[in-house]
């Protein structure tokens, strides 16, 4: 399969998605031809047309491989959703189960393609909604899921709304066409599929931290998924999403796009926070009304210098002086918190961590102490349904006057 690299543009992805070739969105607007060679979290590789010699272009550097138009379910389809713990949304015409794993057949392909098959463990599974094509149902559905309780719930459909049972899912029989279901106060017990009529929500007590997302693979059957790994074989592709579950597609033709999350992520640079500073000596806040106090600085180490983390140079980030708090409101969608830790690249307080804590919601996440050292690794935490992140940097005698948070941005 032929890639072209380009700047988005209308034009440009019509005529290559006429030619049957692969748009590839860069936020520099070079254009490259190549053929796909492979993918991982750090290059996308590919060889360049009439070249001999592999070359690799960064992911951070692309915004979305557009493969072809997305085609919309037929208007008379029926099907089922079926949502991952990490955001992945699949669209089902029937699902079974086995053991302790779903297994959704997925909707027909435009050109009758057989889809690929697919097997969801049900530790990875939120929630399953029957008859999603139902747009009351939707709606009384988005309502119902949003006010989830700790247990999980079977729904039995009642007209345009739902009745709800709580209580703890167990494995499915071995001929599939039942659940081990212990309600509260009623015992456990068999519950044939066929009566779960709603659907299922599943509780799944929030994990604090998350293998990084990737990019979001979407298909011609109307699936989304999240992936955290990604490994081209031959013509076909094989993604493990960030809940855990694993899709192969034999060719890369059924695909629609992979998006690297450009407008799906937020930097926390772009955004603006409650910056609370340290108390001066006349009991005032030293902000940036003090020509001489430290400040937060976007986009910068401070001082002018360039945010660099293992040598390499980052376009975002923040900097965060000493005995400073900065709360960051969130926007609902948002699921992911990633960064990279680091002290100043160069001076006197170079290498020096100083103590941090980061809540969710004033519930603590991650914490620094004076001793650690910066970590060569991103960080990646869950901040499903959160509403705001706050900050707060310490200091450490007179080691050290800022932290930096590399590449720190919020993903969908």
């Amino acid at each position: 399969m032929r890639l072209v690299f380009c700047l988005i543009g209308s034009a440009c992805i019509a005529s290559a998605l006429a030619a049957g070739e692969v748009v590839i969105v860069t936020a520099d607007g070079k254009t490259v031809t190549g053929e796909f060679v492979g993918l991982d979290a750090a290059n996308l590789k590919y060889l360049p047309a009439g070249g001999m010699q592999t070359a690799a272009l960064p992911v951070n550097r692309i915004a979305s491989i557009q493969i072809q138009k997305s085609p919309a379910p037929p208007r008379d389809a029926k099907y089922d959703l079926i949502e991952l713990t990490d955001g992945s949304t699949v669209l089902a015409s029937q699902v079974s189960f086995r053991g302790k794993s779903m297994l959704p057949t997925l909707l027909t392909h435009p050109s009758g393609v057989a889809a690929p098959a697919v097997e969801l463990p049900m530790t990875a599974v939120s929630q399953w909604m029957r008859n999603a094509d139902d747009v009351k149902l939707r709606e009384a559905w988005k309502k119902l899921a949003g006010d989830r309780v700790r247990k999980d719930r079977v729904l039995l459909r009642q007209g345009e709304g739902f009745e709800s049972l709580a209580g703890s899912l167990f494995d499915a029989t071995e001929t599939g066409d039942a659940f081990a279901f212990e309600q509260e106060g009623a015992g456990r017990r068999n519950l044939p599929i066929r009566r779960i009529t709603g659907g299922i929500l599943v509780y799944h007590p929030n994990s604090e931290v998350l293998p990084p997302t990737l990019c979001k693979v979407v298909d011609q059957y109307g699936n989304a998924w999240n992936a955290a790994k990604i490994e081209i074989v031959g013509k076909g592709l094989t993604l493990t999403t960030v809940a855990g579950a694993t899709v192969t597609y034999p060719a890369l033709d059924v695909l629609v796009m992979l998006d690297f999350a450009k407008g799906n992520l937020i930097y926390l640079s772009d955004l603006t926070p409650t910056v609370v500073y340290p108390e001066g000596d006349d009991a005032k806040a030293i902000g940036p009304e003090f020509s001489l106090a430290r400040k937060i600085v976007m986009d910068r180490a401070g001082g002018g210098q360039d945010l660099i983390v293992n040598g390499k140079r980052y376009a975002k980030g923040i900097a965060i002086p000493k005995d400073t708090s900065c709360t960051f409101k969130l926007d609902a969608g948002y699921r992911e918190f990633k960064f990279l830790l680091a002290a100043p690249p160069r001076g006197r307080n170079a290498n020096f961590l100083l103590p941090m804590t980061i809540l969710v919601d004033d519930r603590p996440i991650f914490a620094v102490t004076a001793n650690d050292v910066p970590s060569p690794n991103e960080l990646a935490f869950n901040v499903k349904d959160a509403k705001e992140i706050r900050i707060v940097v310490g200091s450490r005698g007179f080691d050290g006057d800022r932290q930096l948070l590399v590449d720190a941005r919020l993903q969908k």
